[in-house]
């Protein structure tokens, strides 16, 4: 049952309590450039939060709503969109406040058979659209809206309380929209991206991805590789799991990561953010590669060139000039940023030769989500991953692992290997409705784990003396009784 929106909800706000009194900011309030969840009764958006007119605005629906009113609210607050125009915090801090006094009794006897509707138009409501219109422009609450749309049905009266739940929910998306500010975490983030738009993370659900860790034996200090094409949700979540201690070695094959975008909506700090280490797919999967991991390749031009420039790295001419040309120093502080994002990525990156010398030393754990033939990205990763460390591949097609799963079995260098899908379904949970939703997602993907076993094969000897080789020989050597093992021991001998 997902519950991740109520219970961050609840407890954001039982926080906000103690928070708020404090007139500065702290880690639980919302700040300048974070990017936060606006979660609704239906839906839900991304928000990036920020004071500037024209940076800080989000599109709802088909409005462009300024977010600067969510600045220092705690988490977990909620707001209303008023006249789709602005934000304003709410006291109740409720997504759905009661504006009727329901009794569901399980023995009433009405029923909605006798309630009809013109096909013309609803003739049950006195209030006409203008009236509406006029209400809000005179800066009437949603609350007082609805009020006078039920004090003016005709047949409002005579629904039963389930149908007249029905109706003031519907009511309350139209004139009361209220959203709860959520913080970006790895399982809200892949929540709201599966329901919005799972293709671009390759259909992954936020109880695949807290297996993906969880089979990943993820960790703070750990080595990592991580292979993802999931728009960088699964590198995030990793990094979000390390807490800016360990180094993950995020492997991309396309002429840069494309995890920029991704990875500013989980509002990582740069040494949260430093543990990742970006490394070209063309090094890796490079045949002539493995020969000598530890060449020692010239540095990055560019890189040894900014270096020389000092930092911060002078403004050229034809960049001084394209800042003049600009409108507004925000316009320009904008542009700034950038720059020094991307020089700063620029500095940092690491070097051939770094990149080999950390790939010769082996990694914690290998994670691999991919769109391609999972078999060959597991050949090309396989020699960098160190014995007795865990593996886990991600795919949205089972038929890539199960090819992937029997080449592991014939080679015998994994064992624990599990093939699973996770089954999720949704539960609403209310007085006298508790049932499964009835629309749900067919499938959340598809895992395959291990623990990588080495090749080498093991001398036993006893008393100073050769055994054998293998499992049979430490059976036979005295530590177990198997007269198996003693027969298999017999035949190497010979």
């Amino acid at each position: 049952m997902k519950r991740h929106h109520s219970e961050l909800g609840s407890s954001s706000s039982s926080s906000s309590s103690s928070s708020s009194s404090s007139p500065t900011t702290n880690a639980n309030t919302v700040k300048e450039g974070d990017t936060v969840i606006l979660s609704f009764k239906d839906k839900s958006f991304f928000a990036y939060v920020s004071s500037s007119t024209t940076l800080g605005k989000t599109k709802i629906g088909k409005a462009n709503v300024s977010t600067r009113p969510l600045l220092n609210l705690p988490y977990g607050s909620v707001v209303e969109l008023q006249n789709k125009k602005t934000f304003f915090h709410t006291e109740d801090d409720e997504i759905s406040p009661e504006v009727y006094d329901f009794d569901f009794d399980s023995s009433q006897a009405k029923d909605n058979r006798n309630l009809l509707s013109s096909k013309l138009g609803n003739d049950s409501q006195n209030l006409s659209g203008e009236d509406i219109t006029k209400l809000q422009q005179s800066g009437s609450s949603g609350g007082d809206i609805i009020s006078k749309l039920i004090e003016n049905s005709s047949t409002f009266a005579g629904k039963t309380e389930f149908s007249k739940a029905k109706y003031i929910a519907k009511k309350q998306l139209k004139y009361q929209p209220r959203a709860r500010i959520i913080r970006c975490l790895a399982s809200t983030i892949c929540s709201v991206m599966f329901g919005r738009n799972p293709g671009k993370i390759m259909n992954i659900r936020e109880d695949t991805l807290a297996q993906v860790l969880t089979y990943g034996n993820v960790f703070a200090g750990m080595k990592c590789i991580v292979f993802d094409q999931a728009a960088g949700m699964v590198a995030g979540a990793v990094c979000e799991r390390m807490g800016g201690f360990g180094r993950m070695l995020n492997i991309y094959v396309s002429q840069d990561p494309g995890h920029a975008e991704m990875l500013k909506k989980f509002n990582f700090s740069h040494r949260t953010q430093d543990v990742i280490k970006y490394v070209s797919g063309y090094e890796i999967f490079n045949d002539k590669l493995g020969e000598n991991h530890a060449s020692s390749e010239p540095a990055d031009a560019e890189q040894k060139q900014m270096l020389a420039k000092g930092w911060p790295v002078p403004l050229q001419e034809h960049t001084v000039e394209h800042l003049q040309s600009m409108k507004d120093d925000e316009e320009r502080l904008n542009f700034l940023q950038k720059r020094a994002g991307r020089f700063l990525r620029k500095l940092t990156r690491p070097s051939v030769s770094e990149t080999n010398e950390w790939l010769a030393e082996g990694s914690d754990s290998l994670i691999i989500a991919c769109k391609f033939d999972a078999c060959k990205v597991l050949k090309k990763l396989w020699p960098f991953l160190n014995n007795s460390c865990p593996f886990v591949i991600y795919s949205e097609h089972i038929q890539t692992l199960v090819v992937a799963m029997k080449m592991l079995q014939d080679e015998k260098n994994a064992v624990k290997l599990s093939l699973s899908e996770t089954w999720l379904r949704e539960i609403q949970v209310l007085e006298n409705r508790t049932h499964p939703v009835m629309n749900m997602s067919h499938s959340g993907g598809f895992l395959l784990s291990g623990i990588k076993v080495g090749n080498e094969v093991v001398k036993v000897e006893q008393k100073g003396k050769f055994v054998g080789a293998g499992m049979a020989a430490y059976v036979y050597s005295g530590r177990k009784s198997n007269k198996k093992g003693k027969k298999i021991v017999e035949e190497l001998k010979t």
